[in-house]
């Protein structure tokens, strides 16, 4: 097939020739993603990544998952006036 061609290439550093099929699988709608070792051929150009549940490594930091409010300076507070 031409996935396992390309992959050929790939693994042959021939990465112009690779490089050729994967823009002939997408011409035809059929994308690959390589880092998660997946193809589809149904011309959607995504692999189940929503940005709606994205959360980087790591979690929100606490200072983006909570408000604060924030006051001004009152001159009685710090003893001054």
């Amino acid at each position: 097939t031409l996935l396992a061609k390309r992959q050929q290439y790939k693994s042959r550093r021939q990465y112009e020739h690779a490089d050729k099929i994967l823009k002939g699988l997408n011409q035809c709608g059929i994308y690959v993603n390589d880092k998660r070792k997946e193809w589809r051929g149904d011309g959607k150009n995504h692999f189940g990544r929503t940005y709606d549940n994205y959360v980087r490594r790591g979690g929100i930091p606490s200072i983006v998952a909570t408000t604060t409010t924030t006051t001004s300076r009152n001159d009685d507070e710090y003893g001054s006036g």
